[in-house]
């Protein structure tokens, strides 16, 4: 039997000039998840990463939230997530690039990807760019989708079960994030 277990966590770092913070989270086995990271680019030529991996299983609800609020001139931020959501498991995922005034010639880029393995799982992105300063660059991109149908045949054709093929879809999505991983972090 798997343990309920409950997980609350908000983080906030304020980046200096020329100084930056990476944060890497991987979520799993979280029965109910509040996660927030706020990352202030307080600095000129400041830079913050958010990448996450989270992983939703039976009736799992993970609600988590990015932020990188770009208060000075030459910052750059990326936040990345990546989920996988199975079962009936939930998932809301916020980001937010603010580009302040003040925020000339920097840059931010946002990303959320998920695979749904059943029809019961449910992904909500919300990606949001708040640009009050004209010369700067902002992206954000958000899809949630299922196991191509095509790839999981072509692996299945070359000897993998279909157990083991969508286990290879998984690991092949998460692999750009869970490769800046610790390598003792076993995912399941």
């Amino acid at each position: 039997l798997r343990a309920k277990t409950t997980s609350i966590d908000y983080n906030i770092a304020k980046i200096d000039e020329a100084s930056s913070v990476k944060w890497i989270d991987c979520y799993t086995n979280c029965t109910l998840l509040r996660s927030e990271k706020i990352s202030l680019l307080s600095g000129r030529e400041s830079n913050a990463s958010i990448k996450t991996i989270f992983i939703g299983k039976k009736f799992d609800q993970l609600d988590i939230e990015a932020s990188a609020i770009h208060n000075a001139p030459n910052t750059t931020s990326e936040i990345q997530a990546k989920g996988v959501l199975e079962n009936s498991s939930k998932n809301i995922y916020r980001g937010l690039i603010h580009m302040t005034a003040s925020a000339e010639n920097s840059t931010g880029k946002q990303k959320e990807e998920v695979l749904i393995l059943s029809e019961a799982a449910e992904a909500s992105s919300i990606p949001k760019l708040v640009i009050d300063n004209n010369n700067v660059k902002c992206a954000h991109a958000a899809s949630i989708g299922h196991i191509d149908a095509e790839k999981l045949f072509y692996l299945q054709s070359r000897g993998l079960s279909d157990a083991a093929a969508r286990q290879t879809i998984v690991d092949g999505f998460l692999e750009p994030i869970k490769n800046q991983l610790n390598p003792d972090v076993i995912l399941q």
